[in-house]
């Protein structure tokens, strides 16, 4: 009998049976290398979303604090009362009101904040009192008119006198 169609089949069988484990071994790394790049993509989109919620924060926190000093500087501090008490005096006096300071008291207002309440009486012309009422009305401060009288202090109603109770948030 002839060896050599059974040498060529045992080679091709080899041949055959190599192919087809290269084939196996290739097909079983290929699913575990897309298994690890399925475990490396979802990382990723993790470390991805969890970087944005970061950077959300951060963002969410610097415009709080933007916001907060804004807020901040609507309040005088306690020390900061003659200083306030100063430039109201003071602001009178350059539109030509004779300002009297009444009473100045100090309440603990909501969730802690103390209130500077302010009451004072003044004469002056009308003009003069609307643009001190606007003035304090525009300050850069947590100040708010409680209340305010005008009255006729002369017969010919060039004169007139107001009495204003304003209130003015303090830091605590």
């Amino acid at each position: 009998m002839n060896q050599k169609p059974i040498q060529t089949l045992v080679v091709v069988s080899l041949i055959a049976l190599t192919l087809s484990v290269s084939w196996i071994f290739l097909i079983y790394k290929t699913e575990s290398l897309k298994s690890q790049a399925d475990a490396i993509e979802k990382n990723i989109i993790a470390k991805n979303n969890q970087s944005t919620y970061l950077n959300s924060v951060r963002i969410a926190l610097k415009n709080t604090q933007n916001d907060l000093s804004v807020i901040d500087s609507h309040f005088i501090d306690k020390d900061g009362i003659p200083e306030f008490i100063d430039m109201i005096e003071s602001r009178a006096q350059n539109l030509g009101i004779k300002l009297d300071l009444g009473t100045l008291d100090i309440a603990a207002g909501d969730q802690n904040i103390n209130t500077l309440r302010i009451r004072m009486n003044s004469s002056g012309n009308w003009l003069s009192l609307m643009k001190f009422v606007s003035y304090i009305e525009t300050l850069a401060s947590a100040i708010r008119i409680e209340q305010m009288t005008l009255t006729h202090g002369d017969p010919t109603g060039t004169l007139w006198n107001m009495n204003i109770e304003v209130t003015q948030r303090l830091k605590n």
